[in-house]
């Protein structure tokens, strides 16, 4: 599977701690300047972005899947719609650990290239700590 495009990275992949919903709601419903948005529940995910949100079943769990708008600000401000999937695992290692964010910095992937990838997505079924060594 191709995460990148020559030397540009298409996805990111992030969790977040559950202590850390409810925390970020500025920053979720403005998200710009290395700030995408801390995304545990789909109740952090700003009414807007909500709103027009879909629903897709991934092997991994249910995702909500929406494009965010994203600015850059420097000596003028580009602005970007990111695509964004937020998948509730159905199995999370860590109950502390309950979601997935996958999301494409800058729009750089398009909204149906993150589902694709994100439909494609394999839970891990090695040992419950992820490694498959000593």
């Amino acid at each position: 599977m191709n995460l990148n495009r020559g030397e540009t990275r298409l996805y990111s992949f992030e969790t977040y701690n559950k202590c850390s919903s409810g925390l970020f709601q500025d920053e979720n419903a403005q998200p710009g300047n290395d700030q995408h948005g801390a995304y545990v529940f789909e109740e952090d995910v700003d009414p807007e972005y909500r709103k027009n949100a879909r629903k897709i079943s991934t092997p991994l769990g249910v995702a909500t899947v929406f494009e965010q708008d994203y600015f850059v600000a420097t000596n003028s401000v580009d602005h970007y719609e990111e695509p964004v999937a937020l998948i509730a695992l159905d199995h999370p290692r860590s109950t502390a650990f309950p979601s997935l964010v996958v999301r494409s910095d800058q729009g750089e992937a398009s909204l149906s290239e993150l589902i694709s990838l994100i439909k494609r997505l394999k839970p891990d079924v090695g040992s419950p700590s992820g490694r498959t060594g000593p």
